[in-house]
């Protein structure tokens, strides 16, 4: 296990270095020491080495801002977006309609795919998805890599 975690969390990559606690001298690996509970606050979590797993995820809850409101716009865009060129399929000059329609469709499209990416997060996690146990020492907030899709 120790293995694994050095692997992943290479210290002095360039991102993290090593930092020391002033007050008892232990590696300190977030901004409150984990042996004396100093707190230590001019070094923020990013800047540190950590010795312990970690996670990196990305939202799988479904709410009304991720779901529902996409949702609303992938309906009501592409029922113009989509709809206007099958019902002017029939007529000789729809040739501008259904350019005009294209941005609607575009949009739609779009929205659909913010849906599509919420459900099949949310219902990995559910399926796949299993409650951990851990400390947390600290939050780090920098751009994630986009294979990673939900924890898991």
């Amino acid at each position: 296990m120790h293995d694994e975690i050095r692997l992943n969390n290479k210290a002095g990559d360039g991102r993290t270095k090593i930092k020391i606690c002033p007050h008892c001298g232990a590696r300190v690996l977030s901004e409150v020491c984990q042996y004396c509970g100093s707190y230590i606050g001019e070094i923020t979590t990013a800047d540190l080495a950590a010795e312990y797993p970690v996670l990196e995820c990305k939202e799988a809850v479904v709410s009304f801002w991720n779901l529902a409101f996409p949702a609303m716009f992938a309906f009501g865009f592409g029922f113009f977006g989509f709809g206007t060129p099958i019902m002017m399929a029939s007529v000789k000059e729809a040739g501008m309609a259904i350019l005009m329609s294209l941005p609607f469709a575009a949009v739609s499209v779009v929205a659909f795919v913010v849906v599509a990416r919420t459900l099949y997060r949310y219902f990995l996690v559910s399926a796949k998805g299993s409650e951990i146990e851990g400390v947390v020492y600290g939050y780090v907030n920098y751009p994630l890599p986009e294979e990673v899709v939900a924890c898991h």
